[in-house]
């Protein structure tokens, strides 16, 4: 009978043995074990899990081959390693991303096509177009908050604002002490990420972390000058990469740092970043969170062009920057519409100092709240200005009501004194 390794896998090694004899029997052989990593679901960090290695049979006890993974030589985590030919694995990967697309597109577009006609049914709609989504995300929305907004109490708007509130994610952290392992960073060019990435650098270094900034395929000189700036203020390591097999080696046998921080370059203009030797290369390393900048300085049409590349990326989250530049922006919403993300970091201002903060629903519903209390302060202006207007307006009239009165009476008073 044919034997194979395989793994199982737990939070502590008497976890990992008393799920190995219930699966293989108390003369399982053990192999190996060894520690191994992997990202904490929802959250920004890793976990040390420890791995045993079994000897098994292709037959084993009954739902052993459904529940142990075949081991990964790679040491990873991941799944099981292919023995498909790189073009057909290249083929499978396009035809999966292009069948999520369409299911994508065709739920938007039944979504669309669904909707009711009367804005004024929406109670946040003005509100939320005013704040800077687009009509047809605000028309979503509320088709969406028609059809369950029965379950939310409260009035409409609090209602309209806790169906919202359901539908935002962000990762799984409080601290930044949480946030641990390796994290790559894309993004168009001038969206912000060096800057993120430094400052990023310098709220783990105060936490303790041990941190180590990467430069992937740096442009020129410069870039690569900047880093030693920043390695010698923050205390920091920093490398220049110029291919992914030197990247590969670095994350692997990286020693001193906990956290890696990798930045790359426009993800518009280098796109090899995009191709499924970059992301099959990337999927086999270190678990990697990848995170993807986005500019809400910039327009409708750009972010959805971003959406694209969110999605051929694989990224894990969605990092909102430039919010100073459109005060309280709920632009945002447009990358709801499409798909629901989840959110990881907010950097509201470009200096290097302050406006970096963990990603919360709280801080994403303040956004909307604004925009909402922005809607009602005009429309109480408008209301105390029609208020105004019709107090001019009756007291002309008494004004003039006065003078005809008084221009009737004058001839009576004449004959009365004649």
């Amino acid at each position: 009978m044919k034997q194979k390794e395989c793994r199982v896998v737990d939070r502590s090694p008497e976890a990992a043995m008393k799920k190995a004899i219930e699966r293989f029997g108390e003369d399982a052989l053990i192999l190996e074990t060894r520690e191994v990593r992997r990202k904490k679901e929802h959250g920004l960090g890793f976990e040390t899990m420890y791995e045993l290695i079994i000897e098994g049979d292709d037959t084993g006890q009954a739902g052993v081959r459904t529940s142990v993974e075949t081991l990964n030589h790679t040491g990873s985590l991941s799944s099981p390693v292919s023995s498909k030919p790189d073009g057909i694995e290249s083929l499978e990967r396009q035809i999966e991303r292009m069948g999520r697309l369409d299911k994508t597109m065709m739920m938007l577009e039944e979504r669309l096509s669904m909707l009711v006609s009367g804005d004024s049914t929406y109670p946040l709609h003005t509100a939320l177009i005013n704040g800077g989504a687009s009509r047809d995300t605000v028309r979503i929305i509320g088709e969406s908050f028609i059809n369950t907004g029965r379950r939310f109490s409260g009035d409409g708007v609090d209602a309209a604002l806790e169906h919202l509130g359901q539908h935002l994610k962000v990762a799984d952290v409080s601290t930044w002490d949480e946030i641990s392992g390796v994290h790559i960073f894309y993004g168009a060019g001038g969206t912000g990420k060096t800057s993120l990435i430094i400052k990023l650098a310098g709220m783990l270094t105060g936490s303790g972390r041990k941190v180590t900034i990467i430069n992937l395929f740096p442009r020129h000189s410069g870039e690569a000058e900047r880093l030693k700036v920043v390695s010698n203020t923050l205390g920091v390591g920093a490398i220049a990469v110029y291919n992914l097999m030197e990247l590969k080696n670095i994350i692997d046998s990286r020693t001193g740092s906990d956290t890696v921080l990798i930045d790359t370059p426009c993800a518009h203009t280098v796109r090899e970043l995009a191709t499924d030797r970059f992301q099959s290369l990337i999927s086999k390393m270190d678990p990697i969170t990848s995170h993807f900048v986005f500019d809400m300085g910039v327009s409708n049409i750009r972010i959805r062009k971003e959406l694209e590349l969110f999605e051929a990326l694989s990224c894990d989250f969605c990092i909102l920057t430039k919010l100073d530049l459109q005060g309280d922006s709920v632009a945002f919403l447009d990358l709801l519409a499409e798909r629901l993300l989840s959110f990881s970091l907010i950097n509201e201002m470009p200096d290097l100092d302050s406006g970096l903060s963990i990603a919360t629903k709280s801080r994403l519903l303040s956004l909307i709240e604004s925009c909402v209390d922005a809607a009602r302060a005009i429309e109480r202006r408008k209301t105390l200005n029609n208020a105004t207007q019709i107090s001019e307006n009756n007291n002309e009239e008494d004004r003039e009501w006065t003078r005809e009165s008084r221009q009737e009476n004058i001839p009576e008073m004449e004959t009365i004194g004649s």
